[in-house]
């Protein structure tokens, strides 16, 4: 099981969820989301050459970094 498989269980087996719970169960679900690997975004705003982007945030990334600095994990499976 994983941490998403999990949130997911969580939510099915609550039967009453007040405002402070449905809360705290988004933030639990963002903090979950990042750590699921997206890929970077090019782009290529200044028309000479392609930079990486955090998908989540839109930092300029380096090359090959796992972790962008908002926590979102990072997939580069098909970087050379």
């Amino acid at each position: 099981m994983n941490a998403q498989e999990a949130l997911e269980i969580i939510k099915d087996e609550l039967q009453f969820t007040s405002g402070v719970i449905e809360d705290a169960l988004g933030l639990v679900e963002h903090c979950v989301n990042k750590q699921i690997p997206k890929k970077p975004k090019l782009d290529n705003d200044n028309g000479i050459y392609e930079t990486e982007h955090c998908p989540n945030c839109n930092r300029q990334l380096f090359p090959n970094e796992h972790h962008c600095r908002c926590g979102q994990a990072l997939d580069w499976s098909d970087e050379k």
